[in-house]
């Protein structure tokens, strides 16, 4: 599961990245553009995956399970499945729990609530130096911003290491814990150019940080409470990764992290995070066993036919 905390990491970077270059180019950020383009990219592939996963589990899921995954897919579909899933108080990292086949949604509610207020806060960074003339004005926007996402990344962090011990169960699920990861990852595209630069030529921390981040499916397990201080393993190895991983590190992991198979697998992630989940949880109801030595890798190469053919089609 730390392969979330990755990809918070991750898209914080990027959309963080892009916003900040629109506001570099033309002063402004167009909330309804980004919005649109966020809802076109994700809401069709998002929307065939829950409608073929309600037919399919009205013929696989016994009856008394079918109210939880409507439910479920109520809420994946409105982005408050998060919040769904940590009222309900399901723990996701217990075997034992019940899942549903649209559970794994909750980090995606968890990315778009981020992302209705993440663009405000550099409209409010603009915002704060109006009065300045227009080539300081965004460099004084950029530093506000900054210390503003940097105080939110604090906060939210401290937040997530207190709650997580007061309830594990419904810290795993909420924005409140997770927003930091995010904002990490904004934080790094935020950076000045000549201290990302600087990082960049670092090839031990690209490595260090990939080593972070295989150590976390080892060393990370559903009885550790999380996210909490947990989280920084992954999160901490993405951001490692990112800062160090770049072509500018002459020795760094830059060329094995482009290898042909690992950006075929990130250009089909979205789909592949889509259709995993459902394939693993119907499959289990439908044989009425655990995932096996032929049945898991079956399941893979189902999952990536299905990815591959919604990034083309859909």
């Amino acid at each position: 599961f730390a392969g979330v905390d990755v990809f918070f990491v991750i898209s914080g970077f990027l959309i963080t990245g892009h916003m900040l270059r629109e506001y570099r180019k033309t002063g402004r950020i167009g909330l309804l553009d980004f919005w649109g383009r966020r809802a076109k990219r994700l809401v069709p592939a998002a929307a065939l995956v829950l409608t073929v996963t309600w037919v399919a589990a009205r013929f696989v899921l016994p009856a008394t399970q079918l109210a939880d995954t409507a439910a479920q897919i109520r809420a994946s579909a409105l982005y408050f499945q998060n919040w769904q899933l940590a009222s309900d108080a399901v723990n996701y990292l217990q075997a034992s729990s019940a899942a549903t086949p649209v559970q794994h949604f909750w980090s995606l509610s968890v990315e778009e609530q981020f992302y209705l207020v993440w663009p405000l806060l550099l409209l409010l960074a603009a915002g704060a130096a109006l009065t300045a003339r227009q080539a300081s004005r965004r460099a004084r926007g950029h530093r506000v911003v900054l210390l503003l996402a940097g105080a939110i990344v604090v906060g939210s962090l401290g937040y997530s290491v207190y709650y997580t011990r007061a309830n594990p169960a419904g810290a795993y699920f909420v924005t409140t814990t997770r927003i930091w990861e995010l904002g990490l990852g904004g934080l790094l595209a935020l950076l000045p150019a000549p201290l990302s630069q600087r990082l960049g030529r670092l090839g031990l921390l690209g490595w260090a940080g990939l080593g972070l981040v295989i150590a976390s499916a080892f060393v990370l397990s559903g009885t550790n409470a999380f996210p909490g201080y947990l989280a920084l393993l992954p999160a901490g190895g993405a951001a490692a990764l990112i800062l160090g991983g770049s072509a500018a590190a002459r020795f760094g992991p830059h060329r094995l992290m482009s290898a042909r198979p690992l950006v075929f697998v990130g250009g089909i992630s979205y789909s592949l995070y889509l259709w995993h989940w459902p394939l693993i949880v119907l499959y289990t109801n439908w044989r009425e066993r655990p995932v096996g030595s032929l049945s898991g890798p079956a399941i893979i190469v189902a999952a990536v036919a299905l990815s591959w053919l919604t990034k083309v089609w859909v």
